[in-house]
């Protein structure tokens, strides 16, 4: 259990201060396809995973909830992150990596959920502007360049280019430059579970402007 309460931190570490969302009024609620289970009926395992999930979201939204659904991959799926988070992998460019996966799967609520940490954690606020608007990624630091290039890539329905590839290994070298890799099918999974449950608008008590779909 620790581990997967671990991994929900990891998830939402920007979200403490935020009001209890509340949906944008255009059809597209979390429970058009999926009703939030009754919590009375979990698991006390399970019910642990939904109360701090509601929590640190403020309501039973996001990826967590309909995965409670098959609670054999929802534990294994968790183990994934909180191993990743166990690993030398910089934080930050572990943000850039997610915000390349919300950005090209026009995925509002990872981008609502992560854009903050990558702030806090020192990439510049103007460059997560220009990406939330859907301008050309143009990062300062050569390093960001580099790990963004290299998630969009891996995003892509195309190969990753040999320069690419080795631009980026040269950030990471080959454990994390794996790690990385691992990490973005991670959260490509979690802009499936979201676009499919129409969990991926985010709450308008969001400090975080809403991401402009492209």
């Amino acid at each position: 259990m620790r581990k997967v309460l671990f991994a929900l931190s990891l998830t939402v570490m920007a979200l403490g201060g935020l009001a209890q969302p509340a949906f944008a009024d255009d059809g597209a609620r979390p429970t058009d396809r999926f009703a939030p289970p009754d919590p009375n009926a979990l698991s006390p395992e399970l019910r642990k995973v939904y109360d701090t999930s509601v929590r640190l979201l403020g309501g039973p939204y996001g990826p967590r909830m309909p995965m409670l659904q098959s609670p054999e991959v929802a534990n294994e799926w968790s183990k994934l992150l909180d191993a990743l988070g166990g690993t030398s992998l910089s934080k930050r460019y572990w943000e850039i990596g997610i915000l390349a996966v919300a950005r090209i799967r026009n995925s509002p609520f990872e981008w609502w959920a992560h854009a903050q940490n990558a702030v806090k954690l020192g990439v510049p606020a103007d460059e997560i502007e220009a990406l939330r608007l859907g301008k050309p990624a143009s990062f300062k630091d050569p390093a960001d360049a580099k790990i963004y290039r290299y998630a969009s890539a891996l995003i892509a329905n195309a190969p990753v280019s040999d320069r690419v590839f080795n631009e980026a290994k040269g950030v990471l070298g080959d454990k994390d430059l794996l790690n990385l890799t691992i990490l973005i099918g991670y959260y490509d999974t979690v802009a499936m579970v979201l676009k499919t449950y129409r969990m991926d608008v985010p709450p308008k008590s969001s400090t975080v402007p809403v991401l402009v779909v492209k």
